[in-house]
């Protein structure tokens, strides 16, 4: 049946699979393509690529608990430190900030046990407007409908939001948190998604 539904995508257009690490093409936000870099290398088995139209759009999406990486996990050899690409002013506030994220995943599958965790889903430059992202993100909502898995994910900003409500994101909380030295705040939107009837493409 898993095999019917990958030939299902494929035909769609979506590509899924395992990947190494040269699979993953350079990026130009250095911390994302870190923390992609990151996850694969603590995860080697699952899934976690999906693209259309080679990687014209490409997002990082794992379950969550089941594909997250062991709490006693040690990064292996190669590991990326992502910490200098943060603004140096924003860097106090990165354990606060890491700790809300996973303490705010876990309540949530509490409550709606093993969930979709969209990390990442970006358009190629000189591709964007051409509606790539709302036809990778319509496809990865589709297949969540189809296991009955609530969608989860966060906006970096009020803005960004705005674009999943379209999809039938809902907005959770959003927090935010200041530091001295850090001009305004930074934040986030945690929003999520039931499952139901799926977009229609």
């Amino acid at each position: 049946m898993a095999k019917n539904n990958d030939n299902q995508w494929k035909r769609q257009g979506l590509c899924h699979k395992r990947i190494l690490i040269n699979d993953i093409p350079e990026a130009p936000m250095q911390r994302r393509h870190g923390r992609a870099l990151n996850f694969v290398r603590s995860n080697r088995h699952a899934k976690i690529l999906f693209s259309i139209e080679g990687y014209a759009a490409t997002a990082f999406c794992h379950l969550h608990p089941s594909q997250n990486a062991p709490q006693d996990y040690v990064p292996p050899e190669g590991s990326i430190d992502i910490q200098h690409c943060y603004r140096p002013e924003a860097l106090p506030l990165v354990p606060a900030v890491l700790d809300h994220r996973e303490t705010f995943k876990r309540h949530f599958s509490e409550l709606h046990g093993e969930f979709l965790v969209i990390d990442f889903l970006a358009v190629d430059p000189d591709r964007q407007g051409q509606g790539l992202g709302s036809r990778l993100l319509q496809l990865l909502l589709r297949r969540a409908d189809e296991k009955r898995h609530w969608c989860y994910l966060e906006a970096m900003s009020l803005e960004g939001a705005a674009f999943y409500q379209r999809f039938g994101f809902i907005t959770l909380a959003h927090p935010s948190w200041t530091s001295p030295g850090l001009t305004g705040c930074l934040e986030l939107v945690y929003m999520g998604r039931p499952p139901g009837e799926s977009t229609q493409l």
